[in-house]
Parts: C-alpha cells; structure tokens; sequence
C-alpha cells in the first residue's frame, strides 16, 4: 500500500457531495490537480504540491500553521459547497463551445484562478532579499555602496 492512499480516502468520490464528506473531496481533487499542473509550472507548483502534502498529512495537529497551499483545498471545498446533493460528475452547465462542465470541473477551474492569480503577484513582486548591494540604482545612477 503506497503513502497516498495511507491518508487520502478516494472511495469519497464516488459518494454525494455532503457536509460531511465536501472537505474529504476538495482534498483529493485539490492534491490530484496540483500533481497535474507540476508538468505545466514546473518547480513552483511542485513546492505548492509538498507544501500541500505536508499540510493534509498534519491539519488536525492544533500547532501547526497551514500553508498558502490549503487556501486551493478551502477554495475547492466553497465550491463543493455551492453543489450539496450533487455528484462530482453531474453536469452543471456547458461551455461556449457546448462541451459539458462537471461540479468538479467547476472546482478545477476555481482552484486555477487562485494559482494564476497567486502566481502572478509573485512574478510582478520583487523580494528584497534578491536584491544585490552592489546592482541597486540610486537616483537613477548606478552607485557602488561600500
């Protein structure tokens, strides 16, 4: 038996979108996108996956601060809440292009406009951190600081 199934339970899937059981689902779909999306973002994503990883393995020890990474699981659950008595694969709506659009489909699209939009903000800042002492301009005027 392999270490994922050890805490996640997939036979949730299959069930009735619940209060019970909605967490349990936003957990798995969350943790199976973010695996998906490490082939198209690369090593940020696979940061945002352990980090992941590392927050479902410990969210009931009280002294643990969850990751940026639970904010994709709290916004999969707000969708999944949104579709009570539902299962992840009934339909909900269709694309301009007819193509039909799950409950979970939905949550997918949710959670990724959460990424993109955190994504973003971390290309457009700069940290200080990365800054060098001897690279910083001044008034417009490279400087060399002692």
């Amino acid at each position: 038996m392999n270490n994922k199934s050890m805490f996640l339970n997939y036979n949730v899937m299959k069930e009735e979108i619940s209060p019970d059981n909605a967490f349990a689902m936003a957990e798995i779909i969350t943790f199976a996108e973010t695996r998906y999306l490490i082939g198209y973002m690369g090593t940020q994503m696979q940061k945002m996956y352990v980090d992941l990883y590392k927050d479902i393995l410990n969210k009931n020890d009280v002294t643990r601060v969850l990751s940026d990474s639970y904010d994709l699981v709290q916004e999969c659950a707000l969708c999944l809440c949104e579709h009570y008595g539902k299962h992840l694969s009934d339909i909900i709506g269709y694309t301009k292009k007819g193509k039909k659009i799950t409950v979970q489909m939905a949550c997918i699209r949710r959670m990724n406009k959460l990424i993109n939009r955190k994504t973003r903000d971390r290309y457009r800042n700069i940290s200080l951190e990365a800054l060098t002492r001897k690279s910083e301009i001044l008034f417009g005027k490279r400087c060399q600081i002692v």
